[in-house]
């Protein structure tokens, strides 16, 4: 179920170094498994040990098994993972959806190595509607609008309500 968020964007800039914030971290997808250079990305974050929780839209549609190739950079910051080359895997496989709602725009990945275990992760939770309005959530990601993607963000006492519900 989709839930809507209370106030205003009060991201800031957070620099990726410890837990849990080197779990955030940059998505790239690429047109095929033998092209050098990424051709979609987005945010993810880490919610297990080889678990990542990214936007739905960075993942091919319907690809033919071996023609895709997706990598995950753990604790990305100005380009580089703050973490060395253990805080990078590349994805085995995923289920995503991509509906055109914020809401439904989502995807895991699983890795082929489990960097999770040695970073930290996030974990996950499902909503809770006794939840509504109060100053739970929060939020970490690599933003396109904020520092062109270079630099993790994160905000946090974030409301949310159901939809329909002030």
């Amino acid at each position: 179920k989709q839930r809507e968020l209370d106030g205003s964007d009060g991201r800031g800039v957070c620099y990726a170094a410890g837990h849990p914030w080197h779990g955030s971290g940059r998505v790239d997808g690429y047109r095929s498994a033998s092209a050098d250079n990424w051709t979609t990305w987005g945010s993810g974050g880490l919610i297990g040990e080889r678990r990542v929780l990214t936007a739905g839209h960075v993942q091919p549609t319907n690809p033919a098994p071996g023609t895709w190739k997706i990598r995950f950079s753990a604790g990305l910051y100005d380009g580089t993972t703050v973490d060395g080359p253990g805080s990078v895997s590349y994805v085995s496989d995923f289920k995503g959806y991509s509906g055109g709602l914020s809401g439904v725009d989502y995807s895991v990945l699983r890795l082929y190595d489990p960097i999770g275990y040695d970073l930290g992760y996030f974990g996950w939770k499902p909503y809770d509607s006794s939840w509504d309005g109060g100053d739970y959530g929060w939020v970490a990601g690599s933003p396109f609008d904020l520092e062109n993607e270079n630099r993790p963000t994160s905000q946090h006492a974030i409301a949310a309500h159901s939809p329909g519900q002030a």
